[in-house]
């Protein structure tokens, strides 16, 4: 019998994608009401929405990659592991500009979605290989032809 790559994933991470899945969804009605000029107050990773179009841009462009990943996982793609990676990383990064930019600004603050991003990109790349090694049963079938 085939095991799931979901069971792959601890039962936090499950929890995140879940969060994110919503998110991105509720990121596209955020950008429609942007577009007829409603601008709703959002903050991801240290950016605010309401401190330019670059900030808004970034978290928007953030919600939806993060609501990609999260589906990606959820339904066991063979590349989101790949992607999760890449998001990681996209997510340590701003955490980390944004630490330097309030540095700059006199008001310094540690980003804590800083450890789980950290945690996230370590458990996914231990899993890695688990999970690329796996076959949801379109696959098998796929394979077998």
């Amino acid at each position: 019998m085939l095991s799931s790559r979901r069971e792959l994933l601890p039962w936090w991470i499950k929890f995140f994608c879940w969060i994110f899945m919503i998110a991105g969804f509720l990121s596209i009605l955020i950008i429609l009401l942007t577009i007829v000029g409603i601008k709703p107050d959002l903050a991801l990773y240290g950016f605010d929405a309401q401190q330019g179009s670059f900030s808004m841009l970034l978290i928007y462009f953030t919600f939806l990659f993060n609501g990609l990943v999260a589906y990606m996982l959820w339904t066991g793609k063979k590349l989101a592991i790949r992607i999760g990676l890449i998001n990681a990383i996209w997510g340590i990064l701003l955490c980390l500009v944004s630490m330097i930019l309030s540095y700059y600004n006199s008001d310094f603050k540690i980003r804590l979605e800083l450890v789980l991003l950290i945690l996230f990109f370590i458990k996914i790349k231990k899993i890695k290989s688990q999970w690329e090694n796996k076959y949801t049963p379109e696959e098998k079938q796929f394979l077998e032809r």
